[in-house]
C-alpha cells in the first residue's frame, strides 16, 4: 500500500485537512477586537456564530480521504473518492466566501486571511495527482489482463 505514489498524495492531503482543523481560517477585525474564524465558528461581539457548513464539509472530506487511502484494492472507488473530495473543497470555498460576506455585511467587520485558507487548493492538487496515479495503475492492470 505505501509503495504506491498515490498513497503519499492521499496521506499529504489528510495532513493538510488536520492542519485546517487545528488552525484558524482567518480573522475578523471589529475595531480593536480581533476574532479568530475557524471551522467551528467565530466569536463576534458577545455571541458565538457557528459555521456548520464548513465543519460538515471538512469532516466529510477527512472521512472520504481516509477511506480512499484504505480502499487501495478498489481503484475505481479510489478515483471517485478523489474526485468527490476535490468537489468538496470547491464547496468549502463557496461556504467560506458565503460566511465571510455574511459576517461582513451583518457586523461591519473586516476579514484578514490566514495561510490555512490556501490549504484546500493544495488538497485539490494532491487529489488530482492521486487520481492520475490511480488511473495509471488501473490502465496497467487492465493491459496486463488483456495479455492473459
Amino acid at each position: 500500500m505505501i509503495q504506491r505514489v498515490q498513497t503519499i498524495y492521499l496521506i499529504g492531503s489528510i495532513v493538510l485537512f488536520v492542519l485546517m482543523l487545528c488552525f484558524p481560517l482567518g480573522y475578523f477585525v471589529l475595531g480593536t477586537n480581533i476574532s479568530s474564524f475557524d471551522f467551528r465558528g467565530v466569536q463576534i461581539g458577545p455571541d458565538f456564530h457557528h459555521t456548520l457548513a464548513i465543519s460538515v464539509i471538512l469532516f466529510i472530506a477527512v472521512i472520504c480521504e481516509t477511506l480512499a487511502l484504505f480502499v487501495y484494492r478498489n481503484r475505481l472507488l479510489q478515483m471517485r473518492l478523489a474526485t468527490f473530495n476535490s468537489l468538496l473543497q470547491i464547496a468549502f470555498y463557496i461556504a467560506l466566501v458565503s460566511y465571510i460576506f455574511l459576517y461582513q455585511g451583518q457586523f461591519k467587520v473586516t476579514y484578514s486571511v490566514n495561510w490555512t485558507v490556501f490549504l484546500p487548493l493544495l488538497t485539490i492538487v494532491l487529489n488530482i495527482l492521486a487520481y492520475k496515479a490511480i488511473r495509471k495503475d488501473e490502465t496497467l492492470v487492465r493491459s496486463l489482463n488483456h495479455l492473459r
